[in-house]
Protein backbone atom coordinates (compact mmCIF):
# COMPACT_ATOMS: atom_id res chain seq x y z
CA UNK A 1 0.00 0.00 0.00
CA UNK A 2 2.95 2.63 1.28
CA UNK A 3 4.84 1.12 -1.66
CA UNK A 4 1.32 2.43 -3.89
CA UNK A 5 0.72 5.72 -3.08
CA UNK A 6 4.86 6.64 -2.91
CA UNK A 7 5.40 5.55 -6.55
CA UNK A 8 1.86 7.39 -8.07
CA UNK A 9 2.84 10.14 -6.69
CA UNK A 10 6.32 9.86 -7.74
CA UNK A 11 4.63 9.22 -11.47
CA UNK A 12 2.54 12.45 -11.15
CA UNK A 13 5.00 14.84 -9.49
CA UNK A 14 7.24 13.87 -12.29
CA UNK A 15 5.02 15.70 -14.47
CA UNK A 16 4.66 18.63 -12.43
CA UNK A 17 7.37 20.50 -12.03
CA UNK A 18 6.40 23.81 -10.98
CA UNK A 19 3.52 23.25 -8.20
CA UNK A 20 1.69 26.38 -8.47
CA UNK A 21 -1.64 27.17 -7.41
CA UNK A 22 -2.60 26.34 -3.65
CA UNK A 23 0.47 24.47 -3.14
CA UNK A 24 3.02 27.62 -3.06
CA UNK A 25 0.31 29.90 -1.12
CA UNK A 26 0.02 27.38 1.62
CA UNK A 27 3.88 26.23 1.50
CA UNK A 28 4.58 30.21 1.34
CA UNK A 29 2.23 30.22 4.65
CA UNK A 30 4.04 27.14 6.54
CA UNK A 31 7.34 29.64 5.46
CA UNK A 32 5.80 32.44 7.29
CA UNK A 33 5.13 30.17 10.77
CA UNK A 34 8.50 28.71 10.39
CA UNK A 35 10.04 32.44 10.69
CA UNK A 36 7.46 33.22 14.08
CA UNK A 37 4.83 34.88 12.17
CA UNK A 38 1.12 34.35 13.56
CA UNK A 39 -1.76 33.83 10.71
CA UNK A 40 -4.52 36.11 10.39
CA UNK A 41 -2.52 38.50 13.19
CA UNK A 42 0.91 39.09 11.11
CA UNK A 43 -0.12 37.80 7.26
CA UNK A 44 -3.30 37.20 5.44
CA UNK A 45 -4.83 34.19 4.93
CA UNK A 46 -8.46 32.87 4.26
CA UNK A 47 -7.66 29.39 5.11
CA UNK A 48 -8.08 27.17 8.33
CA UNK A 49 -5.16 26.88 10.46
CA UNK A 50 -4.33 23.48 10.90
CA UNK A 51 -2.38 23.03 7.41
CA UNK A 52 -0.32 25.73 7.45
CA UNK A 53 1.36 25.06 10.94
CA UNK A 54 1.88 21.14 9.84
CA UNK A 55 3.87 22.58 7.45
CA UNK A 56 5.49 25.57 9.25
CA UNK A 57 6.44 22.10 11.86
CA UNK A 58 7.74 20.39 8.42
CA UNK A 59 9.57 23.28 6.92
CA UNK A 60 11.68 23.38 10.17
CA UNK A 61 12.38 20.01 10.07
CA UNK A 62 13.26 19.64 5.93
CA UNK A 63 13.78 23.03 4.96
CA UNK A 64 11.45 24.45 1.77
CA UNK A 65 11.93 23.86 -1.44
CA UNK A 66 10.00 21.81 -4.16
CA UNK A 67 11.29 18.40 -2.90
CA UNK A 68 10.23 19.31 0.50
CA UNK A 69 6.70 20.02 -0.89
CA UNK A 70 6.75 16.57 -2.69
CA UNK A 71 7.71 14.87 0.32
CA UNK A 72 5.02 16.35 2.24
CA UNK A 73 2.61 15.40 -0.12
CA UNK A 74 4.01 11.76 -0.22
CA UNK A 75 3.61 11.35 3.61
CA UNK A 76 0.08 12.75 3.84
CA UNK A 77 -0.70 10.36 1.20
CA UNK A 78 0.18 7.42 2.91
CA UNK A 79 -1.03 8.53 5.79
CA UNK A 80 -4.47 8.52 4.30
CA UNK A 81 -4.03 5.37 2.58
CA UNK A 82 -3.25 3.89 5.74
CA UNK A 83 -6.36 5.57 7.51
CA UNK A 84 -8.60 4.00 4.69
CA UNK A 85 -6.72 0.43 5.20
CA UNK A 86 -6.83 0.65 8.52
CA UNK A 87 -10.63 -0.94 9.40
CA UNK A 88 -10.51 -3.94 7.28
CA UNK A 89 -7.64 -6.17 8.08
CA UNK A 90 -9.73 -8.29 10.60
CA UNK A 91 -9.62 -11.37 8.38
CA UNK A 92 -8.29 -12.11 4.93
CA UNK A 93 -11.50 -11.07 2.94
CA UNK A 94 -11.46 -7.64 4.28
CA UNK A 95 -7.89 -7.32 3.91
CA UNK A 96 -7.87 -7.76 0.42
CA UNK A 97 -10.78 -5.00 0.15
CA UNK A 98 -8.59 -3.03 2.23
CA UNK A 99 -5.56 -3.10 0.27
CA UNK A 100 -7.64 -2.17 -3.42
CA UNK A 101 -9.55 0.65 -1.18
CA UNK A 102 -6.39 1.78 0.09
CA UNK A 103 -4.65 1.67 -3.42
CA UNK A 104 -7.56 3.26 -5.03
CA UNK A 105 -7.46 5.96 -2.89
CA UNK A 106 -3.95 6.23 -3.10
CA UNK A 107 -3.93 6.65 -6.62
CA UNK A 108 -6.94 8.93 -6.57
CA UNK A 109 -5.03 11.42 -4.02
CA UNK A 110 -1.95 11.23 -6.40
CA UNK A 111 -3.80 12.42 -9.41
CA UNK A 112 -5.03 14.91 -7.89
CA UNK A 113 -2.18 16.65 -7.74
CA UNK A 114 -2.94 17.09 -11.81
CA UNK A 115 -5.42 19.50 -10.75
CA UNK A 116 -4.83 22.78 -12.10
CA UNK A 117 -5.80 24.86 -9.02
CA UNK A 118 -3.67 22.40 -7.00
CA UNK A 119 -6.52 21.81 -4.23
CA UNK A 120 -4.99 18.13 -3.70
CA UNK A 121 -3.02 18.92 -0.45
CA UNK A 122 -6.03 20.48 1.40
CA UNK A 123 -8.06 17.41 0.35
CA UNK A 124 -5.55 14.77 1.48
CA UNK A 125 -4.39 16.34 4.39
CA UNK A 126 -7.90 16.86 6.03
CA UNK A 127 -8.84 13.68 4.79
CA UNK A 128 -6.41 11.98 7.64
CA UNK A 129 -9.01 13.24 10.13
CA UNK A 130 -12.08 12.85 8.42
CA UNK A 131 -11.08 9.18 8.17
CA UNK A 132 -10.02 8.70 11.46
CA UNK A 133 -13.33 10.39 13.14
CA UNK A 134 -15.12 7.83 10.68
CA UNK A 135 -13.06 4.56 12.29
CA UNK A 136 -13.05 5.93 15.64
CA UNK A 137 -17.52 6.48 15.21
CA UNK A 138 -17.91 3.00 14.37
CA UNK A 139 -16.28 1.75 16.59
CA UNK A 140 -17.88 3.91 19.47
CA UNK A 141 -21.26 2.61 17.73
CA UNK A 142 -20.28 -1.13 17.90
CA UNK A 143 -18.64 -1.35 21.55
CA UNK A 144 -20.63 1.88 22.90
CA UNK A 145 -17.61 4.01 23.71
CA UNK A 146 -17.81 7.26 24.68
CA UNK A 147 -14.16 7.68 24.42
CA UNK A 148 -14.25 7.00 20.85
CA UNK A 149 -17.07 8.73 19.81
CA UNK A 150 -15.54 11.43 21.94
CA UNK A 151 -11.85 11.20 19.90
CA UNK A 152 -13.79 10.99 16.78
CA UNK A 153 -15.77 14.85 17.21
CA UNK A 154 -12.29 15.96 18.66
CA UNK A 155 -10.93 14.35 15.33
CA UNK A 156 -13.77 16.41 13.42
CA UNK A 157 -12.85 19.49 14.52
CA UNK A 158 -9.08 19.11 13.57
CA UNK A 159 -10.39 18.01 10.17
CA UNK A 160 -12.38 21.49 9.86
CA UNK A 161 -9.39 23.31 11.56
CA UNK A 162 -7.46 21.84 8.55
CA UNK A 163 -10.08 22.84 5.68
CA UNK A 164 -13.82 24.65 6.64
CA UNK A 165 -15.40 22.50 4.05
CA UNK A 166 -15.11 19.66 6.50
CA UNK A 167 -17.83 20.68 8.77
CA UNK A 168 -20.30 19.35 6.21
CA UNK A 169 -19.02 16.00 7.24
CA UNK A 170 -19.69 16.61 11.30
CA UNK A 171 -23.87 16.22 10.29
CA UNK A 172 -22.75 13.38 8.41
CA UNK A 173 -21.24 11.47 11.56
CA UNK A 174 -24.40 12.57 13.48
CA UNK A 175 -26.72 11.02 10.39
CA UNK A 176 -25.06 7.59 11.08
CA UNK A 177 -25.22 8.07 14.92
CA UNK A 178 -28.53 8.26 14.02
CA UNK A 179 -29.32 5.56 11.17
CA UNK A 180 -27.18 3.37 13.22
CA UNK A 181 -29.60 3.29 16.49
CA UNK A 182 -32.90 4.09 14.67
CA UNK A 183 -35.78 4.72 16.44
CA UNK A 184 -35.26 1.56 18.44
CA UNK A 185 -32.74 4.09 20.12
CA UNK A 186 -33.24 6.96 19.99
CA UNK A 187 -32.26 8.46 23.04
CA UNK A 188 -28.48 6.69 23.48
CA UNK A 189 -28.59 8.51 19.54
CA UNK A 190 -28.88 11.69 21.12
CA UNK A 191 -27.06 11.13 24.35
CA UNK A 192 -24.15 9.33 21.45
CA UNK A 193 -24.60 12.47 19.37
CA UNK A 194 -23.80 15.15 22.15
CA UNK A 195 -20.85 13.44 23.32
CA UNK A 196 -19.39 13.47 19.42
CA UNK A 197 -20.36 17.15 19.42
CA UNK A 198 -18.47 17.76 22.84
CA UNK A 199 -15.49 16.38 21.42
CA UNK A 200 -15.81 18.53 17.99
CA UNK A 201 -16.63 21.46 20.03
CA UNK A 202 -13.39 20.74 23.02
CA UNK A 203 -10.68 20.76 20.59
CA UNK A 204 -12.41 23.47 17.53
CA UNK A 205 -12.20 25.91 21.24
CA UNK A 206 -8.70 25.05 22.03
CA UNK A 207 -7.40 26.08 17.98
CA UNK A 208 -9.36 28.99 18.90
CA UNK A 209 -7.78 29.58 22.14
CA UNK A 210 -4.60 29.37 20.97
CA UNK A 211 -4.88 31.58 18.10
CA UNK A 212 -6.49 34.31 20.30
CA UNK A 213 -3.31 33.51 22.81
CA UNK A 214 -1.19 34.43 19.91
CA UNK A 215 -2.02 37.85 19.24
CA UNK A 216 -5.30 36.79 16.80
CA UNK A 217 -8.22 39.08 17.54
CA UNK A 218 -12.03 37.42 17.03
CA UNK A 219 -12.63 40.23 14.13
CA UNK A 220 -9.25 38.91 11.90
CA UNK A 221 -10.92 34.89 12.60
CA UNK A 222 -14.34 36.18 11.28
CA UNK A 223 -13.06 38.78 8.34
CA UNK A 224 -10.20 36.33 7.14
CA UNK A 225 -11.91 32.50 7.74
CA UNK A 226 -16.00 33.38 7.15
CA UNK A 227 -16.18 36.63 5.81
CA UNK A 228 -13.87 36.30 2.83
CA UNK A 229 -15.18 32.91 1.69
CA UNK A 230 -18.72 33.90 1.87
CA UNK A 231 -17.70 36.73 -0.60
CA UNK A 232 -16.08 34.45 -2.21
CA UNK A 233 -18.48 31.61 -3.24
CA UNK A 234 -20.52 34.46 -4.09
CA UNK A 235 -17.64 36.23 -6.68
CA UNK A 236 -17.94 39.29 -4.74
CA UNK A 237 -14.20 39.19 -3.16
CA UNK A 238 -12.51 41.25 -5.78
CA UNK A 239 -10.76 43.67 -4.33
CA UNK A 240 -10.69 42.17 -0.89
CA UNK A 241 -7.24 41.09 -0.76
CA UNK A 242 -6.29 44.73 -1.55
CA UNK A 243 -7.95 46.18 1.41
CA UNK A 244 -7.06 43.50 3.73
CA UNK A 245 -4.43 44.29 6.93
CA UNK A 246 -1.39 42.31 5.61
CA UNK A 247 -1.38 40.29 2.37
CA UNK A 248 0.55 37.34 1.93
CA UNK A 249 1.64 37.58 -2.06
CA UNK A 250 5.82 36.74 -0.78
CA UNK A 251 6.16 33.46 -1.97
CA UNK A 252 8.64 30.97 0.26
CA UNK A 253 12.64 30.66 -0.85
CA UNK A 254 12.38 28.00 -3.24
CA UNK A 255 8.49 28.02 -4.13
CA UNK A 256 8.89 30.56 -6.59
Amino acid sequence: MAIAALVSLLYVVDFVKDLGGDYTFYFSNGWFIHEGLTPYADFWTHKSPLLVMALGAWIGLVGVSHYAAVAFLIVTTILAAYAVFRPGIGDEIGRRVSILSATIFALFASLHTLDPDRHGIIIVFASIFELGALILLIAGLRQTSDSCLFLSGVLMALAVASRQTSLILYAGLLAIILVYNRAKAIRQAICQCIVVTLGCASAGALVVVYLLAHGVDAWQLWDQIVRFNILYTQGENRGFWASSASGSSTLAPGMD
